[in-house]
């Protein structure tokens, strides 16, 4: 069996991405919750795309998709939180 690996602390200084895969999020709360990061000594990316919608989820699933792999594909993110 293999084991599981505990993933690396963060640190100060290092570089968070915050997408929204899901269901929308409301502005204040996600400007919210960006500061705290910051706050924690955290650097924050987001998508360059909108930030919420009407619908019930937070875009299109072509656009939530390309969200999180563009993500993954961003040099020096040492997190992706959802």
């Amino acid at each position: 069996m293999k084991s599981l690996r505990s993933p690396m602390a963060l640190r100060k200084g290092d570089t968070v991405a915050v997408v929204r895969p899901s269901s929308r999020l409301d502005r204040d709360v996600l400007e919210r919750s960006i500061g705290e990061l910051r706050e924690e000594g955290l650097c924050v990316v987001t998508y360059p795309g909108k930030l919420s919608s009407d619908a019930f989820f937070s875009s299109t699933d072509e656009d939530r998709a390309s969200e999180l792999l563009w993500a993954f594909k961003q040099p020096g993110i040492r997190a992706i939180l959802i």
